[in-house]
């Protein structure tokens, strides 16, 4: 299955009525236990398990509706010996949780992929763009998707989710470490990048209309607008009643030297979706604008 798939949000015929019975994989992590919230306020009848400690394995799957592994390991600091602990978490105990569903009867299987299946920041990803991970977290992902995809049949529906950075209340990763450093930034250059997002509750959000339809297929959801840098940095300083001022001076320098240099890549550089990846007609899924995300998240980051 090529990675710039289209997702099909049609039902396949599943009845959608009635109260459907969600089983989440990754009790610790950040979309896991925000999912499992989130879809339990909505309605859903929701299990939450461990990945970690493989709680998965002891649940009896027999009546569920679908299943969607947000478990893995992301926010790690890659090293020599690290390869196995990635595939372990985001392959092959992903891949034997959907075997054990496909087994169980269970009619969708939703895997959380990432954005890195596409390579380093610095570029912004159309439909053509070829799936090039350069991290161990990237391949990882991407070869979880492989896998699991694999296993996709007529009475299983397989989703792959490819999320930009996570952003709210009790996300990890280097936005926290950027929204702690928006307490010390006098300024910062305004040069007029892009950047994809998306909200944990628009993100849960989406995943519900997969649910919802028992859709198959590859998704890139994101959130309604882009973001620049400077305007991520500014709103996280905004919400601790700073003010960031802006410089405009150095971004000829900045847009020379971003080819040229990988640090200023990452920070300055495009990493975003085209919108038309991320619209879809039958699934309205924006509920949350950045100001009220990053405020949530800025307010939850201990200093």
């Amino acid at each position: 299955m090529e990675g710039d798939m289209e997702g099909d949000m049609e039902s396949n015929g599943k009845n959608n009525i009635g109260r459907r019975k969600v089983l989440v994989i990754g009790k610790s992590g950040f979309i896991g236990s925000s999912l499992a919230q989130w879809l339990g306020e909505e309605g859903y009848e929701v299990f939450l398990v461990s990945g970690r400690r493989e709680e998965w394995k002891s649940f009896d799957m027999a009546g569920i509706d679908t299943v969607v592994y947000t478990a893995g390991l992301a926010h790690t600091k890659e090293k020599k010996g690290s390869e196995e602990l990635f595939l372990k978490a985001n392959v092959w105990q992903a891949v034997e949780s959907a075997k054990k569903a496909k087994l169980s009867g269970v009619p969708q299987y939703i895997y959380i992929s990432s954005m890195n299946v596409y390579g380093s920041a610095g570029k912004r990803i159309g439909a053509d763009t070829p799936v090039k991970p350069d991290s161990l977290y990237g391949r990882s992902k991407r070869q979880g998707e492989q896998r699991i995809l694999e296993l996709e049949s007529e009475q299983l529906a397989v989703a792959v989710i490819r999320p930009p950075v996570v952003s709210g209340a009790g996300c990890k990763g280097s936005i926290r470490l950027l929204a702690k450093a928006s307490k010390y930034i006098p300024f910062f250059p305004d040069y007029p990048n892009q950047r994809s997002m998306i909200d944990i509750i628009n993100l849960c959000s989406f995943i519900s209309c997969l649910i919802d339809s028992n859709a198959r297929g590859i998704y890139h959801p994101q959130n309604k607008e882009y973001i620049s840098t400077y305007q991520l940095l500014s709103l996280m300083a905004h919400s601790r009643g700073r003010t960031i001022r802006p410089v405009s001076f150095l971004n000829p320098l900045i847009a020379w030297m971003i080819p040229r240099v990988k640090l200023l890549r990452k920070i300055f550089g495009d990493d975003c979706y085209d919108r038309a990846m991320s619209e879809y007609n039958n699934c309205s899924y924006w509920i949350r604008g950045y100001r009220e995300s990053i405020h949530d998240m800025v307010s939850n980051v201990r200093e």
